[in-house]
């Protein structure tokens, strides 16, 4: 009985330290990041007209979060579309351009039209 006793009560202790183990490893874990996406992907834009893009990330563990302020942005044609560290874009003349943002050593991009009305 007391052999039983103490086979129970180790028994009991490693499965105890296997949940606290494994609790305390997934715990502390941060997510991976996945994916991001610019937001709009398309657009069209007149002349001397604002754009807000945004850019949401993608993570591991299902979530996802708006990162706009953290990336690198870039214009393919400045001439065309500028674009500030917020997000907004300047359209200056008609034509086709893709933005790109940059975050964490991933590139999402989005095309951009802009026509003039005139």
């Amino acid at each position: 009985m007391v052999f039983f006793s103490i086979s129970l009560l180790i028994l009991t202790f490693i499965l105890c330290t296997v949940i606290l183990l494994s609790y305390l490893m997934f715990r502390n874990s941060n997510p991976s990041l996945i994916s991001i996406s610019v937001i709009p992907e398309n657009s069209e834009v007149e002349i001397n007209k604002k754009q807000q893009f945004r850019v949401v990330a993608e993570y591991s563990d299902c979530t996802s979060s708006d990162i706009t302020k953290f990336v690198k942005w870039s214009s393919t044609d400045i001439s065309v579309l500028t674009i500030g560290k917020s997000g907004v874009s300047t359209a200056l003349k008609a034509g086709y351009v893709e933005v790109s943002a940059g975050y964490c050593k991933v590139t999402a991009k989005a095309s951009v039209k802009i026509k003039d009305l005139s």
